[in-house]
């Protein structure tokens, strides 16, 4: 379930007694390959942060000194040709398991050596005094599969990552829950599930409040970084307008439009082919009824945000986003009792903005 930020509890980890615990690791200049067909440990091997020696750069583990809660962020891209129905999974394991699956990605077309695939998340941990952590990387392309080096087109520590950080001591969380008033807020981007940890031994409190693509809001932004490519930058949005079956502009859209803040480069939801789409505007989206584009990108996915596809890495500023502009929703909830946590699905739909828990 990737997510992009966290707002943890008022603690800043590490009871009477603990160290803190915050590990920051990218992918250096080392060459890594991934075999096919079983997880293997990705080797994050430049260090920014590791408190106490934690992260183990030779294997690729992470091992908690502490008990309690841990945020965790990780991502891995990989260059390298597919062929359609294969797939790239982010793994997380936790003493030698399988813990969860950060991402997956699956390849609906053939694509090209060149391709770069990325695939991130992010999770919340209760982990033990001893437990090893470990993100691992599984594909099924059937040759060995190169992550993404250092160079000067793709600096490998923008794509590579891996943070670990505690949010809170035992001792502590226990203080923190008797403050009502104390939450935990998750920001989310084009997500069908999510899970909610049990903070104590109780059910928690979730309000999810969601971007709604037929509300207007001026203040949310795309940024793209597309690889090698000619369409990196600011797009804004800029009203509830579409690419219709003819490839002409409509105001019948179930999806605003986002525009380059200075080229005249569009991402658009198009009926053509039922998705979001990157193209060169062949008109200006004011002029309803022209014919917009006629050769677009199709990005593959069909959120109420447009998400990352093959060599365009697209993030949202959705973390700044007030919720009184975003409509609070109601998705389904399955309780874990022997997970200790709370299932959320918001259907097929992939949906971005706010959980708040505690």
């Amino acid at each position: 379930m990737p997510i992009i930020e966290y707002s943890s509890f008022s603690g800043s980890g590490g009871g009477e007694g603990q160290s803190s615990s915050t590990v920051r690791v990218k992918k250096g200049a080392t060459a890594q390959s991934i075999a096919p067909n079983f997880a293997q440990t990705i080797l994050y091997d430049e260090i920014f942060d590791n408190d106490d020696l934690q992260y183990n750069p030779l294997d690729g583990s992470f091992t908690a000194l502490n008990s309690g809660t841990y945020n965790l962020v990780a991502s891995a891209a990989t260059i390298g040709g597919w062929t359609a129905g294969e797939q790239q999974v982010l793994e997380l394991h936790v003493n030698g398991a399988l813990d969860t699956y950060l991402d997956r990605y699956m390849f609906l077309e053939n694509s090209s050596e060149t391709t770069v695939t990325q695939v991130s998340g992010s999770a919340i941990l209760r982990l033990e005094v001893g437990d090893v952590v470990q993100v691992m990387l599984y594909h099924n392309r059937g040759v060995a599969l190169p992550i993404v080096e250092n160079g000067p087109i793709m600096p490998a520590g923008q794509l590579n990552y891996f943070y670990i950080s505690k949010a809170v001591s035992s001792t502590q969380q226990s203080e923190e829950l008797s403050n009502i008033s104390q939450s935990v807020t998750v920001f989310f981007n084009n997500q069908t599930e999510l899970s909610v940890p049990f903070l104590s031994g109780d059910y928690p409190s979730i309000d999810v409040y969601v971007y709604d693509s037929n509300v207007s809001v001026p203040e949310l932004a795309l940024s793209v970084n597309h690889v090698a490519g000619n369409f990196s930058g600011s797009y804004n949005q800029i009203g509830q307008i579409g690419v219709d079956s003819s490839n002409s502009w409509t105001i019948d859209s179930q999806h605003h439009l986002f525009k380059h803040s200075t080229l005249n480069k569009y991402i658009a939801f198009s009926q053509v082919v039922g998705a979001w789409v990157y193209f060169d505007g062949l008109s200006d989206h004011n002029l309803i009824g022209q014919i917009a584009e006629d050769s677009a990108i199709n990005l593959q996915n069909v959120g109420t945000l447009p998400a990352s596809y093959a060599n365009f890495f697209i993030s949202s500023n959705i973390d700044q986003i007030d919720t009184l502009l975003m409509t609070q929703a109601s998705p389904s909830f399955k309780l874990d009792r022997v997970g200790k946590k709370v299932d959320l699905s918001f259907g097929s739909t992939p949906q971005s903005g706010i959980l708040i828990y505690k």
